[in-house]
């Protein structure tokens, strides 16, 4: 089973996929999109199995040359540095880090989607989520 994330920083766009299973993170890397040295990364960190809803997610910022950083969750602002723990709902969540360094800043935004029940685990079973629809194949 699969869990999508998809993050982008400023005009760079990554499709990262978590596997259900995995604990460690899944280091997310970005490219600069500035003139200013600013570049904003994210990385989920512990327990990428999404067993129940909501499921905690811990949200740390790797971003580079970035003094203050901004935490925006489904439009919740959390003007506060690393890291930051959120639960994560079923359906669709939008976590966005915003990087600064004096005027300077960069942004990156990810996409979680918790379907909120999976099919049971009995081996080899593999299950995909398509992202654009949730639609579990």
């Amino acid at each position: 089973m699969s869990v999508i994330h998809h993050f982008t920083s400023s005009l760079k766009t990554f499709l990262i996929v978590l596997l259900l299973g995995l604990s460690a993170a899944i280091p997310v890397i970005a490219q600069q999109t500035n003139n200013c040295g600013v570049i904003a990364k994210m990385i989920p960190e512990g327990d990428s199995v999404f067993h129940t809803s909501p499921s905690l997610v811990l949200f740390q910022s790797a971003s580079i040359n970035a003094t203050d950083y901004k935490f925006i969750i489904d439009g919740n602002s959390f003007p506060i540095n690393n890291p930051v723990n959120w639960g994560i709902g079923v359906g669709l969540t939008t976590v966005k880090l915003i990087a600064y360094n004096g005027s300077c800043s960069d942004t990156a935004i990810s996409y979680y989607f918790f379907p909120g029940q999976f099919p049971s685990d009995t081996g080899n079973t593999k299950v995909r989520m398509d992202f654009l629809t949730g639609i579990m194949k």
